[in-house]
């Protein structure tokens, strides 16, 4: 049997992605639990960020379970988004592994593997029991507009660092 899997990447059918489409395959022999994104940059005041803001609010801590065989069950964290701030940091890691932990005793799961495809969630590495760490990199995340730079390199350098394979989505982001 495959191993389960816990999935870190952008909002679970807020837009096609890679990864996504990817765990779309690898979710209909195994068990996945996606948590939705954990945030890469500092809210701004925009109306922009204040819609996004509320709708994540509103969703915070909520878990959706599947309604169908082989879709993911869907966390939607609560955490504070300030990716480069190390008490938000320390705080976000004993909130996630904290409810992950219970999901993974309600459904079963053990020893999953954790596939990060966002840098935010290397501060989850080692705290689940997992029994290997992915790093899937879709994205340059320290070009992409509105990114706190400065520390999603860090993060990124770290979950790099931790994971047992690293998958590159392109050549580039591969000599990266």
């Amino acid at each position: 049997m495959p191993s389960d899997l816990i999935v870190f990447g952008e909002d679970w059918g807020a837009h096609p992605s890679s990864t996504q489409h990817l765990v779309s395959h690898l979710k209909r022999d195994r068990r996945v639990v996606w948590v939705n994104s954990i945030g890469l940059r500092r809210p701004r005041p925009t109306l922009r960020d204040i819609g996004r803001m509320a709708q994540k609010l509103r969703a915070m801590g909520q878990t959706t379970m599947p309604t169908a065989a082989g879709e993911p069950i869907v966390l939607n964290p609560r955490v504070l988004p300030l990716p480069g701030n190390p008490i938000a940091r320390s705080l976000n890691r004993r909130l996630l592994a904290g409810r992950l932990r219970a999901v993974m005793a309600e459904r079963g799961l053990r020893r999953p593997v954790l596939w990060a495809s966002l840098p935010t969630a290397v501060d989850v590495v080692g705290a689940i029991d997992e029994r290997a760490v992915v790093y899937y990199c879709g994205d340059d995340f320290g070009s992409l507009a509105g990114v706190d730079h400065d520390a999603v390199t860090v993060l990124e350098a770290e979950l790099a660092e931790r994971a047992d394979l690293i998958l590159a989505a392109s050549t580039r982001l591969a000599e990266k």
